[in-house]
């Protein structure tokens, strides 16, 4: 990050909003923001940098960057927020008397918004320029996310584009809802911050003793705040009136003192009495809701209007306003430094809500998917506007032409049906005076539904096997044995619905697995995939006959994996697992699968050769890797060999023999199942439905086709599985995996492996040739490239490994192994968490590869060559939709 862009988020992110309140100092320069201050914030994100370098930043602040930002012969004062605009008029432009983002800056942009949001600058870079203009507008309707202005990118957008990994509550106006929510109504938000408390990025007190307020106290002065600036610009008299409460809350210094006084009962009552008297009402389904007493143009106007930009308006127009005042010097030192206090205020709420920070894995970004609807849930109106915006906000710059949604199904098929026409009225609803939406109505439908299960950790075992003692040997449920009966339900429900109702038949287009993948692997879900795969599509050699498919859509289908892993090997295992135990073949597809292209030399150089993972995990990983890259053609040199074959035989005695503990007592089929052929059929069986496995020879031998689950309940893709069930010692080895107690404790131990340069190599082979191999079966990989640029382990964009599966538009490099092709789309993940936009998206990876360079620092593509092969990857995102419609119209 550039000096300019790294201060202004110390100024913006990092400056504490109870420091600069407690020490009041409006008059100055820098609002309070002093050089001890502004270098001890500097350095929590910047520590390439000295102490002393630091300081000089702060200098250059004070001389420079709050200064005037036009030449001009005659001397103007310094003002604070300048400093935005020596950013913000390098980055961008107007037109059609809109913000605009210059391409080439678009990265600089992107990831400075990400972290304080788009509005900050753009608010103030207008009001700058409408008063040099001798201007003042009145229209606040911009996108959300600004378009950029390369013609190049533009025409390609107009051709048209797909999004095929859309989830649908993640990726609405998410931050905006909650905050403009808790803006409008404070009352009753205890629980809600004590909920948010459990996960805060921002602790209370930080390690050198700064104490930070609870969130509750600051959000409620950022309320009031708010008010008094919204009345400072529509009534001065009230405003001065309102300014005695508002002193009263700041002075407030504890949340119990909050409560007790007087003056915070009065602030909720001006506020709710201003929202309902005179804020603009919302008429949905006989109610009248108000998003934002600061909206002031009527929702029931003739004029057509777009929602999103509509609910976004008020503050815009709040945000603009003020600076506007600043830069004219009509706003009083106290105002200015209240609104900088409310824009930290502000700011730390959305580092809450948008995943702002730079930690990566999933874990992290689950912590921010959990608190999407903190603040909104159950307050009527805003909840229900999530679904219709985010699907208004995706089709609203007009070039997506096809939209996947995922949500999650039901338990029964009557509660699957009740929920999508829910859904259904929420999107398709007209509002007075809104523009005609573009996915509903008369026209043809442009969007459908994604039935996604929700990956699980097995809790329930996890919590009996630690209370368990270490020599006992006790039969428990089958691993995920809770959850696997969740989703069978689930499964059944999405059946009966497509067969019995032709309106959901169309609407639902395929089935999915999202969310943390570390704890819940592909063969959980191998019985339910099969089984909608089996009874949801005709196939020409079915025995079922044509009645049972008779006016039946089919269901495609898709699955999250390789997207956060233990290590490189265990990644690529969940790929091959998911092949396997899931029956993908030509059509399905994977979701982002970084895994696929990921740079095995950093990764392993990062981590200094070494990963950590349960023994349960490195065995079956040391298993998997000699017998898969004998699978693959890929020869083994003995060392390699014989390393494997000693980590997988130390780590099957520590797990199944538990003979490093010497408890080891002699079991026939757990001795003889001692080499990497057995353990590798056993392992096969995984994908088995495991109730067939408590009593496996019996159950076997008696298992018949009498219900259409047991139909595919055991896996039969490849015919080494059926010899497997005959073989006794594979059987005990999957029965002892899914229901010894010991053994899977153990398994859950820890350990520390250092892979030998040889082994790591090996690796590098399978993750190409897994490629090759995947390519050749006509499996699609979803892209999402902002969503793993920030959950994944990705440096820059232009790592993004979508051109190690497809180059074809691209020019081959020196050294450089043949690629694969595989079909690959971009696509946006959850836009409302990581604030993108599908336009953005092709911009971001366009400008990356424009930008990126060779070992001899030249530019390596021109750009010709990177909108030929955008286009060819947009291409294929109408080729991989699971509803085929003409496509020929967007090529």
């Amino acid at each position: 990050m550039d000096n300019i862009r790294a201060v202004i988020d110390t100024l913006f992110s990092q400056v504490n909003s109870t420091e600069i309140l407690h020490n009041k100092k409006e008059w100055e320069a820098t609002l309070g923001v002093t050089e001890d201050m502004f270098c001890s914030k500097f350095m929590v994100e910047n520590k390439c940098y000295t102490i002393d370098q630091v300081r000089e930043l702060y200098y250059l602040l004070r001389s420079d960057w709050i200064a005037y930002p036009l030449d001009c012969p005659r001397h103007r004062p310094s003002n604070f927020f300048y400093v935005l605009l020596h950013f913000s008029r390098k980055v961008l432009t107007e037109k059609d008397f809109q913000p605009c983002c210059r391409f080439q800056d678009l990265l600089r942009w992107r990831m400075l918004t990400y972290k304080l949001g788009e509005d900050l600058f753009t608010t103030s870079y207008l009001a700058f320029n409408d008063l040099n203009a001798n201007t003042k507008r009145d229209s606040f309707f911009w996108p959300v996310v600004l378009i950029q202005d390369n013609p190049s990118i533009a025409h390609l957008l107009r051709k048209g584009v797909c999004d095929l990994h859309f989830h649908l509550c993640g990726s609405s106006l998410n931050y905006e809802l909650n905050w403009l929510s808790l803006m409008n109504d404070m009352s009753h938000r205890k629980a809600e911050f004590e909920q948010l408390k459990m996960c805060l990025s921002h602790k209370t007190v930080t390690t050198d003793g700064e104490i930070w307020e609870r969130t509750y106290l600051t959000t409620i002065k950022a309320y009031a705040i708010r008010f008094y600036l919204f009345l400072r610009i529509t009534d001065e008299k009230k405003a001065d009136i309102f300014r005695k409460y508002l002193i009263k809350i700041l002075q407030c210094e504890n949340e119990l003192t909050i409560h007790t006084v007087r003056e915070s009962i009065e602030v909720n009552a001006q506020i709710e009495s201003y929202r309902f008297l005179n804020g603009n009402k919302l008429k949905m389904d006989g109610r009248v809701f108000c998003p934002d007493y600061a909206i002031r143009d009527g929702f029931g106007t003739t004029e057509p209007w777009n929602l999103a930009e509509k609910i976004l308006s008020g503050e815009r127009r709040l945000m603009y306003n003020v600076f506007y005042r600043i830069f004219d010097k009509s706003v009083s030192a106290e105002d200015k430094w209240l609104f900088y206090i409310y824009l930290l205020q502000k700011g730390q709420i959305r580092r809450e809500l948008i995943q702002a920070n730079e930690k990566a894995g999933f874990r992290n970004f689950s912590d921010y998917e959990r608190r999407k609807e903190l603040f909104i849930e159950g307050r009527w109106g805003y909840q229900e506007l999530i679904p219709k915006l985010a699907v208004d906000m995706a089709f609203s710059k007009g070039h997506l032409k096809y939209l996947e949604c995922r949500i999650t199904p039901k338990d029964t098929s009557r509660k699957l049906i009740d929920s999508i026409e829910q859904l259904e009225h929420q999107i398709c609803r007209r509002l007075p005076g809104e523009t005609m939406s573009r996915s509903g109505g008369n026209k043809e439908r442009k969007h459908y539904y994604i039935l996604h299960f929700i990956k699980q950790r097995d809790k329930e075992a996890d919590s009996y096997l630690k209370s368990l003692a270490r020599e006992r040997w006790e039969i428990t449920g089958c691993r995920h044995s809770s959850f696997r009966q969740q989703i069978k339900r689930q499964g059944k429900a999405i059946l009966e619905t497509m067969r019995r109702n032709e309106r959901m038949a169309e609407m639902i287009v395929g089935v999915d697995a999202a969310n943390a993948e570390l704890y819940c692997r592909p063969e959980v879900f191998g019985p339910i995939y099969r089984y909608l795969k089996r009874f949801c599509n005709h196939s020409a050699d079915s025995d079922l006959g044509y009645e049972h498919y008779k006016g039946l859509r089919s269901l495609n289908f898709t699955y999250h994996v390789g997207e956060d892993f233990w290590d490189i090997t265990g990644g690529l295992r969940a790929i091959d697992e998911a092949m396997l135990f899931l029956n993908l073949k030509a059509g399905d597809r994977m979701g982002h699968a970084l895994v696929l292209g990921v740079n095995i030399d950093l990764y392993y150089k990062h981590r200094n050769h070494r990963v950590v993972m349960s023994k349960q995990n490195i065995l079956d990983n040391a298993m998997w890797l000699h017998y898969k890259a004998r699978e693959l053609g890929i020869a083994l040199s003995t060392n390699v060999s014989l390393e494997l074959e000693n980590m997988f035989y130390k780590f099957y005695d520590e797990v199944y023999l538990n003979k490093k503990q010497k408890m080891f007592k002699e079991s026939g089929a757990l001795s003889l199942g001692k080499n990497i052929n057995s353990y590798y059929h056993g392992w096969l069986l995984r994908g088995d439905d495991p109730f067939f496995y408590i009593d496996p020879f019996r159950q076997l031998e008696e298992y018949d086709y009498h219900t259409h689950w047991n139909v595919t309940a055991l896996n039969t893709a490849v015919p080494d599985m059926s010899r497997a069930r005959h073989n006794r010692i594979d059987v005990r080895l999957n029965q002892y995996y899914h229901y010894d107690s010991g053994i899977r404790q153990r398994g859950e131990e820890r350990c520390e492996v250092c892979l030998s340069p040889e082994i790591i190599d090996l690796i590098k082979k399978v993750q190409h040739a897994m490629r090759m191999e995947i390519a050749a079966r006509y499996i699609s990989v979803e892209a999402n490239i902002t969503s793993n640029h920030l959950i994944g382990s990705l440096k820059h964009y232009a790592q993004h490994p979508i051109t190690q599966l497809y180059r074809l538009g691209l020019p081959s490099v020196d050294g450089e192994e043949q690629c694969p092709q595989v079909s690959v789309s971009v696509n946006t993940d959850d836009r409302g968490i990581f604030d993108i936009s599908i336009e953005d998206e092709y911009a971001l990876l366009a400008l990356a590869l424009e930008k990126e360079k060779d070992l001899e620092g030249k530019k390596r593509y021109v750009p010709k060559e990177v909108y030929e092969w955008l286009n060819n990857v947009r291409k294929q995102g109408f080729e991989q939709q699971f509803r085929k419609r003409d496509k020929s119209k967007y090529g």
